[in-house]
């Protein structure tokens, strides 16, 4: 009889649901490797630190996409409390994110350090408060006993999570909207560029990328205003997985549209790759900037290195140098 039991109790594990919204970013992972990684490996593509926060942000992504999974897939104890990773990649993915795309506004404001230092400090404050967002509820985890969550020995949770987590969406929706004031800006300054495809593709991909992150980041935030109960909060807020006696209320929810933030942000460097490779012959783009090997390159020295290391065309770098105001300093 036992026996029929643990059989039943198998056969309804292996028939729950999954998470589909994990799903997209594990293909999208698979897909994607051949444009940065697999041209890194073959040093087709010469390496810069600007890459970092996208391979950070990626690889993140990928693991964290497989914990959702794997937790959907199993059979939690309702001893254990929460996962202890799922918050800190939670975390880490988004910041990983704005951080990918703040270069851009870096290398166009850099001539103006009062701009460029209020940015460097948005970019520490968002990975400060995303270092306290994703450890800080580690320091006091909640106690799961008889299989309920209780949170003896410390603040309520109800003001741990949601709070911080409230705080951090609403500063990540700020600090993408500035990136994106502070680009456009920035490139609307130089008159002779505002007709490049390289320009074009810049403006075009940072709305794109923040409304992808508003539409991720708003639910957290509208959600996060509602007094809920603990655990309702932790299913929104999305900062790991809790158990009760009769079924899992895991916060991966949220989790797995947030794997979407990366996803854009990861397209935007992909996407002036691709542009790079489309417009190398055509442009003369110098060879040592991005590191690609192509039959034509430009003696005159280039400017304006974005996130993917791309030079700007010969034409315009020439009317770059002979205005007052370098282009890209």
């Amino acid at each position: 009889m036992r026996r029929y039991k643990i059989m039943a109790k198998r056969s309804q594990d292996y028939n729950q649901p999954r998470n589909p919204s994990a799903d997209a970013p594990q293909c999208y992972f698979c897909l994607t490797l051949k444009d940065v990684e697999l041209p890194l490996i073959r040093r087709n593509l010469k390496f810069s630190m600007i890459f970092v926060p996208y391979l950070i942000g990626r690889y993140m992504a990928a693991v964290l996409s497989i914990l959702i999974v794997w937790t959907h897939s199993g059979n939690p104890d309702p001893r254990h409390g929460p996962n202890p990773i799922i918050p800190v990649l939670n975390i880490c993915t988004v910041v990983f994110s704005s951080m990918n795309i703040s270069f851009r506004p870096f290398v166009l404001w850099k001539a103006i350090k009062l701009t460029w230092y209020f940015l460097l400090l948005l970019l520490l404050g968002h990975i400060g408060l995303g270092l306290a967002t994703g450890f800080g509820p580690l320091a006091n985890p909640p106690k799961v006993r008889g299989g309920q969550v209780s949170n003896h020995g410390g603040p309520p949770l109800d003001h741990i999570i949601p709070q911080m987590v409230l705080i951090f969406y609403i500063y990540t929706i700020l600090f993408d909207t500035i990136i994106l004031v502070l680009t456009i800006r920035g490139l609307s300054l130089e008159k002779s560029a505002r007709k490049s495809p390289l320009w074009i593709k810049l403006r075009t991909q940072g709305v794109q990328y923040l409304i992808a992150a508003m539409i991720v980041n708003l639910p957290m935030v509208v959600l996060g205003f509602l007094d809920l109960n603990p655990i309702m909060d932790l299913f929104f807020a999305g900062p790991g997985e809790y158990t009760t006696s009769e079924r899992v209320i895991s916060g991966d929810k949220g989790v797995g549209v947030l794997l979407y933030s990366v996803m854009a942000s990861s397209s935007a460097v992909i996407a002036l790759l691709k542009l790079r490779e489309h417009t190398c012959v055509s442009c003369c783009l110098c060879q040592h900037e991005v590191g690609i090997p192509h039959t034509t390159t430009s003696s005159t020295p280039t400017s304006g290195v974005l996130t993917t290391r791309i030079g700007l065309p010969p034409s315009i770098a020439d009317q770059s140098h002979s205005s007052q105001r370098p282009l890209m300093p």
